[in-house]
């Protein structure tokens, strides 16, 4: 058991920091979370219902999530990628046709993540950044009420990591529910409002990010020294290496 008796609600704008050590249990907890794996007890309830119970369709259409790794199985460009996240929103006949909508969600996809002048390259011919992009460009398209993202940042650069999580981040008018696993404090502490600690002995912390990630807990979370850094109203924490 990686996890024990975690028992939490989630709210529409809240932006969740999933915290841990290797082996914690984070990528394992956005797995069951979107339904792809089971809890060894209890439920995970989306809108009144158990995701294990919702057509594959209908989950689609409520949960997104960007894996830590993917693997490419079948030739695509970056266009067709992207508009594969339109696909649990059209109708359910054999030659549904994307409506207006849909190539206006797809192109904006593109445009925030700065893929537009790759729209017709193979996926195999980009970078691990490239590649990264199209992912949250494919989880932007879908536009479900909850995403989930385990490690988003992967093989991107300093300008990305940002640009992208604060895209996500940034504007709640939509109300979704952002839920990111992260291994980078720093981050958590910048673009996260809520997190959630898991700790190694399978016990769990969560609340306010300002309540969660203190220089105590973060401490006992990772078991290292850290060094707490203030810039105006901004915290970030650099481990003490002796």
């Amino acid at each position: 058991v990686l996890v024990n008796d975690l028992t939490h609600s989630f709210e529409a704008g809240q932006n969740w920091a999933v915290l841990g050590p290797n082996g914690s249990g984070k990528t394992t907890l956005l797995h069951c979370l979107a339904g792809l794996k089971s809890a060894g007890a209890g439920e995970i309830i989306v809108g009144g219902q158990s995701i294990q119970q919702l057509p594959h369709r209908q989950r689609a259409r409520n949960v997104g999530i960007v894996f830590q790794h993917y693997d490419d199985v079948f030739p695509s460009t970056v266009l067709e990628t992207v508009a594969a996240g339109r696909h649990p929103h059209l109708p359910d006949t054999l030659f549904a046709n994307p409506a207006a909508a849909d190539h206006q969600l797809v192109t904006n996809s593109l445009r925030y993540m700065e893929l537009e002048h790759l729209a017709q390259r193979p996926l195999t011919s980009l970078s691990g950044g490239e590649r990264r992009r199209v992912d949250i460009a494919l989880l932007l398209a879908q536009d479900t009420p909850i995403r989930l993202l385990d490690e988003p940042c992967n093989h991107l650069d300093l300008r990305h990591q940002g640009s992208i999580l604060g895209h996500l981040t940034r504007n709640q008018a939509s109300e979704k529910l952002n839920i990111f696993a992260l291994h980078d404090v720093n981050h958590a502490l910048q673009y996260c409002d809520h997190a959630l600690l898991l700790f190694e002995d399978g016990s769990t912390q969560a609340g306010t990010i300002t309540t969660t990630a203190t220089r105590n807990t973060l401490e006992a979370l990772y078991r290292c020294r850290l060094t707490e850094v203030t810039s105006g109203s901004k915290r970030m924490f650099l481990p003490d290496y002796e």
